[in-house]
């Protein structure tokens, strides 16, 4: 498998990763108020397995970067589903659940990804 070409080994991992996100999401109900914690809980998970991959594997292979890193973590995560669910809690007036879906994002995502980070190094150790 590691001799096929880069494009489709991340084909291959977007692929898995795209099925993941949509059992995922599909298993998450979002709250009454319409928060996207569906698309949250996801971009968030991506980031902790992530930082548990870099911390776990410094020098990762570059199969293992193709198809896990950019194919099924790129295919899991939903930055782009993050963005039309932000400008669409913007343009329907909700100003204050778009901001605090931007800030839960970035915040919980960037943690997660150095907890996982700290807890592979550990583990690695």
């Amino acid at each position: 498998m590691e001799k096929l070409p880069p494009s489709l080994l991340v084909f291959l991992g977007a692929g898995l990763g795209g099925m993941l996100r949509f059992w995922v999401s599909e298993s998450i109900s979002s709250p009454a108020n319409g928060f996207p914690l569906a698309t949250l809980l996801i971009n968030a998970a991506g980031c902790f397995v992530i930082g548990c991959l870099i911390g776990a594997m410094p020098t990762m292979s570059t199969f293992t970067r193709l198809i896990v890193v950019a194919g099924l973590l790129g295919g899991f995560t939903t930055f782009s589903a993050f963005a039309r669910e932000t400008v669409d809690l913007w343009h329907s007036g909700r100003l204050s659940t778009a901001a605090a879906y931007v800030l839960a994002s970035n915040v919980l995502s960037i943690a997660l990804a150095a907890v996982g980070f700290v807890i592979a190094r550990r583990f690695a150790a």
